[in-house]
């Protein structure tokens, strides 16, 4: 199930810009994260598959009209539990501000409470 991520905002230049985010999980170990900044016509969305004791890989896959698709793959240490979808979100952030960034903008991300909220809501509907 997808559930919106209403106080993830995004500050650039100053200015608040008008941004979707969601979260999904699927199975026990996937969790996908995606971010639209519609004027901009930027989207990103990154996809964590986990592994039961193990690490979890990271693709992000940014979507910018003057640069077309752009993929970047990693591996995240760190195990499977009740703050993987948090952390998730919180990676995704982190990409989105580093892709923001690098196209010479003053990029600032808060991920609010609601947000780690509903993230560790929809990791817990995949584990009960």
């Amino acid at each position: 199930m997808r559930h919106a991520l209403p106080d993830v905002t995004i500050t650039i230049a100053g200015e608040k810009q008008r941004s979707s985010s969601t979260i999904a999980t699927v199975g026990g170990y996937v969790v996908v994260v995606a971010t639209a900044l519609p004027a901009a016509g930027i989207t990103l969305t990154s996809c964590y598959l986990g592994q039961i004791g193990g690490d979890t890989a990271a693709t992000h896959l940014l979507l910018a009209p003057d640069d077309g698709a752009q993929f970047h793959h990693r591996i995240v240490s760190g195990e499977l539990g009740e703050d993987h979808a948090r952390a998730c979100l919180l990676d995704h952030a982190a990409q989105l501000q580093a892709a923001l960034t690098a196209e010479d903008l003053d990029v600032r991300i808060d991920v609010g409470q609601l947000a780690l909220a509903r993230a560790e809501a929809a990791w817990s509907q995949t584990t009960d």
